[in-house]
């Protein structure tokens, strides 16, 4: 599951909340590559746009699934290497920001589904 660490091990010196929010954080990633993939599935339908430059403004489905993967995979070790304090910053950003993008592809007409 890409949603946890499968050690517990792994996150052993982590607060309740850093836990917290990495599986945020990851439901987050999930919402919005599930929406950003049917948009691309669909061919970017209604004049829609990727706004992500990393991403190009129209890319294959291909190209999404590989940029959502390589972030979720590389959520947990990101957050590992960084102190207390910095964890929970990065983790509530990276939470923030793809909720915020997730809800305004279904805002748009895209839904969250895989």
């Amino acid at each position: 599951m890409l949603l946890a660490p499968q050690s517990a091990r792994a996150w052993s010196g982590w607060s309740d909340t850093d836990r917290a929010l990495l599986v945020a954080s990851n439901i987050a990633l999930a919402a919005d590559w599930a929406s950003t993939r049917n948009a691309a599935r669909q061919d970017w339908p209604g004049g829609l746009f990727e706004q992500n430059f990393i991403l190009g403004r129209y890319p294959h489905q291909d190209k999404v699934d590989l940029y959502f993967i390589a972030l979720i995979a590389t959520n947990y070790l990101i957050a590992d290497n960084l102190s207390t304090g910095k964890r929970k910053f990065y983790l509530s950003i990276r939470a923030i920001t793809h909720a915020h993008a997730a809800h305004n592809n279904v805002q748009l007409g895209m839904e969250i589904k895989f």
